[in-house]
C-alpha cells in the first residue's frame, strides 16, 4: 500500500513518461520522413554534415523543430536516429 505522499508523487512521474514516449515516436517519425530525403543528399555527394545542412536549408525543408535553417546537430541527430532504431 502506497503512503498518501509516495502516491502524490506517481502521477507527475507517469505523465512525464508518458510526455517522453510522445516526444521521442514523433523525433522517429520525423526522422523516418527525412532520411531518404537525406541518403539523397549524399547520393549527390554532399556527405559533410555541414553540406547536407546547407542543402536541405537550401531546398526549405523544416527541421523537426520548425526551424527554416538547418544545422549540423540537427542532421546528425536525425541521422543517429537510423542507427538507433536498426
Amino acid at each position: 500500500m502506497q503512503t498518501q505522499e509516495a502516491s502524490r508523487f506517481a502521477k507527475p512521474l507517469q505523465g512525464l513518461a508518458a510526455g517522453c514516449s510522445a516526444r521521442k515516436a514523433k523525433a522517429d517519425e520525423f526522422a523516418a520522413r527525412m532520411l531518404p530525403i537525406i541518403e539523397a543528399v549524399r547520393a549527390r555527394g554532399m556527405t559533410t554534415l555541414q553540406a547536407i545542412a546547407d542543402e536541405l536549408t537550401r531546398q526549405k525543408w523544416p527541421t523537426a523543430r520548425g526551424a527554416d535553417a538547418w544545422s549540423m546537430m540537427a542532421v546528425s541527430n536525425t541521422m543517429k536516429r537510423r542507427k538507433d532504431g536498426e
